[in-house]
């Protein structure tokens, strides 16, 4: 499912997961009450199936009002037929762009509509797909390689480290920007996986994120995989 937070929100509909069983989105079905999700949506934009390059706009107007809502009403006829005559539903297999309405709705989750957020990937044949990668970190985190030879040394951000005992990629906060640097406190943390600290990180002050992500790539039981933990009292214990 996907979760439309943003005034535009492209994405996939439907998935290699659920395309067996995958229906088409129908528009009217959506909803006309006020807080429906048809409600929150201003149109939905797609490529045109005629020529692939124009394109083509539903819009879901306001049918809760006056005439509009009398069409909608009409036996054997929904309000789209008369007004999105050529595009009332999204279909498996092909991408939107999701417009939510002005004035702040809340976010609403749209099923099977997949969000693109830098992680997937479009496939002409599901069979043998293997999945991507996990990403193993989150936004606004800086990436740093460190290792028993790798000092990470982070002015700007905030952040230094001593050598990691082992070698990876370490994914963590900036220091918070809202101390000034002369007045911030350094604050230490002990990085730990399976019980066993393997490096130090200290931050100009408090950490703006108390997650922290590393990626193993030596050799070992942790080898590849995404190591998380969270922050606390002083102490970050990571683990699969």
């Amino acid at each position: 499912m996907g979760t439309i937070s943003k005034k535009y929100s492209y994405g996939w509909y439907g998935s290699c997961d659920t395309i067996e069983d995958c229906e088409p989105m129908v528009f009217h079905d959506l909803g006309y009450e006020a807080n429906d999700n048809r409600s929150y949506i201003e149109s939905v934009i797609r490529v045109s199936e005629f020529d692939g390059y124009t394109f083509e706009k539903f819009t879901s107007y306001n049918p809760g009002e006056s005439l509009l809502d009398t069409i909608a009403t009409v036996p054997g006829k929904t309000f789209d037929d008369y007004f999105n005559t050529g595009f009332k539903q999204m279909e498996c297999g092909a991408g939107y762009m999701v417009v939510s309405r002005d004035g702040n709705p809340p976010d609403f989750v749209l099923d099977e509509f997949n969000v693109a957020d830098g992680t997937s990937f479009i496939a002409m044949d599901c069979a043998g797909l293997q999945p991507p990668p996990s990403v193993c970190t989150e936004a606004g985190f800086t990436d740093y390689v460190v290792g028993p030879s790798t000092l990470l040394s982070d002015q700007q951000n905030g952040v230094v480290s001593s050598a990691f005992s082992i070698s990876g990629t370490l994914s963590i906060s900036s220091a918070d920007s809202n101390v000034e640097p002369q007045f911030a406190m350094p604050y230490p943390v002990d990085v730990s996986v399976d019980g066993t600290i393997i490096g130090h990180v200290t931050y100009s002050g408090q950490p703006s994120g108390f997650k922290m992500y590393f990626t193993d790539i030596t050799s070992g039981v942790h080898q590849g995989k995404c190591l998380t933990g969270t922050i606390a009292d002083n102490l970050c214990q990571l683990e699969e």
